[in-house]
């Protein structure tokens, strides 16, 4: 799943989705101080971290790679409880067979008002929806994604006792075209951006980890 990912990541609206969501994760924790900030992420090489103030970032992977700093199981994962001052998530619930669990281990590891930051792909876009095709027709990393709709987290985000504070989606226009077919798509991606219409082809979530007391309900219910 890793070296699948990497390689989406690799080609030209890959790059293009890279450097919207580092933009946008940058925005979020612009602000955001701390000691300890974690990314957890299957693509070992894409750290979101690098300008925040947080002095120790560290990138977890399931798999070895060149940039993760640990190799670690994202359902039990070696990390103090209430330590984590800032975590970024990218990729990994939707590829993951039990998010929830992944879930519950981010909140235990965040201090009070820890902050998260979650990215996902958008199975509600027009990106989301060759995904899902391609899913069907079996393409190796796709057949493996359980997509999750920004609606569907935030309400479980909510039952873990997180305050969402603001979410966005990225890359509403698929990177395709050239000369004056390309500037119409762009126009277009403004317009969309302006009604902040929910259908670009990546959400981020932005949510701070709660004072009050933890929701026991389970968040596979809703």
């Amino acid at each position: 799943i890793s070296k699948l990912l990497e390689d989406w990541y690799a080609r030209p609206f890959g790059q293009a989705a890279f450097q919207q969501t580092s933009g946008s994760v940058r925005k979020s924790l612009e602000h955001v101080f701390g000691y300890y900030l974690v990314q957890l992420g299957l693509a070992r090489n894409m750290p979101l971290f690098l300008d925040s103030t947080i002095p120790t970032r560290i990138l977890i992977s399931s798999a070895r790679g060149e940039l993760a700093d640990l190799v670690a199981n994202f359902e039990e994962l070696p990390i103090a409880s209430d330590s984590t001052d800032a975590v970024i998530g990218h990729h990994f619930l939707e590829f993951s067979g039990q998010p929830h669990r992944t879930l519950r281990e981010i909140h235990r590891i965040l201090t009070p008002q820890g902050h998260l930051v979650l990215i996902g792909f958008n199975p509600y876009s027009l990106s989301g929806i060759g995904h899902l095709g391609l899913k069907l027709s079996g393409a190796n990393l796709w057949k493996r994604w359980s997509p999750i709709s920004l609606m569907r987290l935030k309400d479980w985000l909510h039952l873990l006792g997180f305050d969402i504070i603001e979410h966005e989606t990225l890359c509403h226009i698929p990177e395709i075209g050239s000369g004056n077919f390309r500037h119409v798509l762009a126009n277009l991606e403004n317009i969309i951006k302006r009604t902040k219409l929910p259908v670009g082809g990546l959400f981020v979530i932005h949510a701070i980890k709660s004072n009050s007391k933890l929701i026991l309900r389970n968040p596979e219910s809703v």
